[in-house]
């Protein structure tokens, strides 16, 4: 898989369709759902960035990217990387 490399903060991330990488914070989420969450709506339509730690994304990989949902175990987490590294 390869990696692009944002130019703002210089972070390199998977370029996959399931990695999404904030050009205005300059985090990187994994899954849509993730992304999503970190942007809040104001009355008015405006969108701001939450830090993820307010919003609830659950934890950070080892790649720095955050997810929501349960922590994978090691196992887990090697038998699904290892899918993607084949893909």
């Amino acid at each position: 898989m390869s990696k692009v490399t944002h130019p703002k903060c210089g972070k390199q991330f998977a370029n996959a369709a399931s990695v999404g990488h904030c050009a205005v914070c300059c985090e990187t989420f994994v899954g849509q759902g993730a992304y999503d969450k970190h942007l809040t709506r104001t009355e008015k339509g405006n969108y701001f960035h939450r830090a993820p730690a307010e919003v609830g994304l659950w934890w950070l990989d080892e790649r720095g990217y955050w997810h929501h949902g349960t922590r994978l175990t090691e196992e887990q987490k090697a038998e699904l990387f290892s899918k993607e590294g084949a893909a």
